[in-house]
């Protein structure tokens, strides 16, 4: 079962990630500050994936106030994780924003799984 959750959830993850990159990559573009685009991307993004997780990849009957709770709390964990690899490859490094993005999202797609299926959408 935890296979066929992974790989709905890279599924979703990916219409997800093309929504949030599409929104914080567009700020970047537009002048926002990186550490800014990146947050409002997430959010917006956090939003889409808490609901397509919820109905479609994990099929919780639990209620959206004590999902969406625990959910917040899992994926800021996953951002948290997310904004400390973009800062060091971005900021020290110097790294294009861009791949510094990309590559800070594997730290963010494992974490926010594990705690989705485990915490966040478990059944209680």
């Amino acid at each position: 079962m935890i296979k066929y959750n992974f790989f709905r959830y890279i599924f979703i993850g990916v219409f997800n990630t093309i929504f949030g990159y599409g929104i914080t990559f567009s700020l970047f573009y537009f002048g926002v500050i990186a550490e800014l685009s990146n947050l409002i991307g997430y959010s917006l993004g956090i939003l889409l994936s808490y609901f397509l997780n919820k109905k479609y990849n994990f099929k919780n009957s639990n209620s959206h106030s004590k999902d969406f709770p625990r959910f917040v709390i899992s994926m800021f964990a996953a951002y948290m994780l997310n904004l400390v690899i973009l800062i060091i490859m971005f900021r020290y490094f110097t790294i294009n924003f861009y791949i510094s993005q990309v590559v800070a999202s594997i730290g963010y797609i494992l974490t926010g799984f594990i705690l989705s299926k485990y915490y966040a959408f478990k059944e209680r």
